[in-house]
């Protein structure tokens, strides 16, 4: 059994949306309003270090964060994010959850009139209920080809693969990063080892130009969900051991 351990769709560029009463009054409203959640103010407090003299300043960003703390939004000075993570066994579905994302970002944009140069969906998943065996049939599935690993139990594994896609936001090519990534981790020492996959779909960081307005969301989000559930299925047909 797989379960979801976070969403978030993401917006990349450089950002100034300072958390003065108004601005965290105007978009807390609008918010509210467009997804029918609530969403509370939550200050982010960060340093920032300055090299050339090793001053530290203390820094202030907006953030909100939703009564049951599923959802959060993140508006940093070089990115804005907009979260879920898991809480109680339910859970969004990936579709529900990034018609939602779509829909507080494009009120952050729009309010405060903000484009982007990179978009990026996240999904990672926690495939539950494996026993040592099934982990270690699964890493050598995986991890092959290195004869000295062939008769040895793995302690613990890891792979990452990235593939380029082309498809179209706003009527222009762009080549996207599918970046998997499939380890074993312990959520907790107590209990078994398991298998957390995580999917990351962006634009190339490499192009700097602000060209994605707020249309641009729902355009990125219905090329990259195809995408998400192609490989996410062929992920658990992979981990599926009998």
């Amino acid at each position: 059994m797989a379960i979801t351990i976070n969403y978030q769709l993401s917006i990349f560029g450089t950002y100034s949306v300072e958390p003065t009463p108004e601005n965290i009054t105007l978009l807390m409203t609008k918010i509210n309003q467009e997804t029918d959640k609530i969403f509370l103010p939550n200050l982010i407090t960060g340093q920032k270090i300055e090299i050339p003299t090793n001053k530290i300043t203390t820094t202030s960003n907006l953030g909100y964060i939703t009564q049951n703390q599923k959802y959060k939004l993140s508006i940093l000075n070089d990115r804005i994010d907009i979260s879920y993570d898991r809480i109680d066994d339910i859970e969004p579905c990936i579709n529900e959850f990034f018609d939602f994302a779509v829909k507080v970002l494009r009120v952050v944009m729009e309010t405060c009139n903000l484009q982007a140069r990179r978009l990026a969906a996240n999904i990672e998943i926690l495939a539950d209920e494996l026993c040592e065996d099934q982990i270690y049939q699964i890493g050598k599935n995986i991890i092959s080809g290195v004869n000295y690993y062939k008769n040895r139990p793995f302690m613990e594994w890891s792979a990452r693969i990235n593939s380029e896609s082309i498809v179209q936001i706003n009527g222009t090519e762009e080549n996207l990063n599918t970046i998997l990534n499939i380890t074993t981790a312990k959520i907790d020492p107590a209990q078994k080892i398991s298998v957390i996959y995580h999917l990351d779909i962006n634009t190339l960081p490499q192009l700097t130009e602000l060209r994605f307005n707020a249309t641009s969301l729902s355009e990125f989000t219905n090329e990259v969900l195809p995408i998400v559930k192609t490989v996410l299925s062929d992920v658990e047909e992979l981990i599926s051991i009998d």
